[in-house]
């Protein structure tokens, strides 16, 4: 990456995923962008341009990323930022658990927490599974979030599901009242603004998940913690920047929408930002496989419906942006994106994908279409530093455009990033 002069560099032999390599990195590894100065804007400046960042990992193609126009340094392009993370804390060698007296035990005793097979360990287990990831997660990158919202810089944070390490189909016995409640008190007494998305390590690879209905006692448990209106993640609990109203009210504090039934599937709109959670994890589920209709599909269907039908104001949305653990189905964006693009006089609207579940060492950022109306960010993992996401606005009319910065930009997700 092109950096300025005062960047002071030092080579050191770091570990890549069990391959050691030297390379230079940052004295502190914090994001380069984040300090170097941002460029005013220029005739052609709002466009998708091939960044010196490079997606990489086993679980995908490696390549060059693309990224959007960088916001301005005072801000004034920005219709909103955020975080974006997932796939974390795991810590499945971790023997961390509750004792018998209600108690955290830092070495168990009553059950063996690092079974590499799930059917050694009971379905009544009371592990929490609190090792070095969880650390990461509660000492450095929530608390690195929290500055950045606090100094304005994001309005919440995003977590892409996977939030215990998995084990097959209907077969996770680390799914359980004591880990969820771990992970609860993690992301609601350190995160700000955090909102949660499930994944497949804990949804439909949960014991006793019951792939032909809607709910069964562990999904109604993930519901309780993560979704609930008696949950922390139920609503935004901390206005947004100030600098552009709310499309949902004109507020700086939207309203989350979440669907009946199914209230892990969330929408709230900003700065006229349309914003869907949904619940994709990866595999078969009964959301997107057995149900009558694809629970999903209806429900950004619902949402885009009652903008189209507004009586003060119709067609408000102008980017539109979707966090799952995996890629929703093409259908969501041919028929249901499709019709209310029609509805709205046949503009395509920008639209911004951000997944998890491939767990890359570096993040990426691809195009889906030649127009870069559709763009793919997949977030990194375990103790990866978050994504910074901007949604760039050109002040001349010509839409919006998505940015990403790494503020973690090591190429490791097994080294746990020291902010200044």
């Amino acid at each position: 990456p092109i950096v300025d002069e005062s960047t002071t560099f030092t080579t050191i032999t770091v570990v890549k995923d069990e391959v050691i390599t030297d390379e230079p990195i940052l004295d502190n590894p914090t994001s380069i962008e984040h300090q170097k100065p941002v460029p005013t804007t220029s005739s052609d400046y709002y466009k998708y341009t091939n960044s010196d960042t490079k997606c990489a990992g086993a679980n995908v193609i490696q390549q060059n990323n693309i990224n959007g126009p960088q916001p301005l340094a005072d801000k004034s392009n920005i219709a909103i930022q955020f975080f974006a993370f997932g796939d974390t804390p795991y810590d499945s060698y971790s023997n961390t658990c509750i004792d018998a007296n209600g108690v955290k035990e830092e070495d168990c005793t009553l059950f063996d927490c690092t079974a590499s097979r799930t059917s050694n360990l009971p379905a009544d287990n009371t592990c929490t599974f609190e090792g070095q990831e969880y650390e990461c997660v509660r000492d450095s990158l929530l608390p690195y979030m929290n500055g950045r919202i606090e100094e304005g810089d994001a309005a919440f944070v995003a977590h892409t599901g996977d939030f215990i390490r998995g084990s097959g189909p209907a077969s996770n016995t680390r799914c359980t009242s004591y880990s969820f409640a771990s992970r609860k008190n993690l992301f609601g007494d350190y995160g700000t603004n955090f909102l949660p998305v499930p994944g497949d390590n804990d949804w439909n690879e949960c014991y006793g998940y019951d792939i032909n209905s809607n709910t069964d006692p562990m999904r109604e448990l993930w519901r309780d913690n993560f979704a609930a209106e008696s949950s922390p993640f139920h609503q935004f609990t901390r206005d947004f920047p100030e600098g552009g109203g709310g499309s949902d009210g004109g507020t700086s504090r939207p309203m989350i929408h979440r669907q009946d039934g199914n209230p892990e599937n969330y929408f709230f709109s900003h700065n006229n930002v349309a914003f869907f959670g949904i619940n994709r994890p990866d595999g078969r589920s009964y959301i997107s496989n057995k149900a009558p209709v694809d629970i999903n599909e209806a429900w950004v269907e619902h949402r885009l419906g009652l903008d189209i039908s507004s009586e003060s104001s119709s067609c408000t949305f102008k980017s539109i942006v979707i966090i799952a653990h995996s890629w929703p189905k093409e259908s969501l964006y041919d028929k249901v994106l499709g019709e209310y693009f029609d509805a709205c006089g046949g503009t395509v609207l920008p639209v911004l994908s951000i997944s998890g579940n491939a767990q890359p060492r570096s993040y990426c950022m691809t195009t889906k279409d030649e127009s870069n109306m559709r763009v793919e960010v997949t977030v990194e993992a375990f103790q990866s530093g978050p994504l910074l996401i901007s949604v760039v606005r050109d002040p001349e009319g010509g839409g919006d455009f998505f940015h990403v910065e790494d503020v973690d930009p090591v190429d490791s997700n097994r080294r746990c990033p020291t902010f200044p």
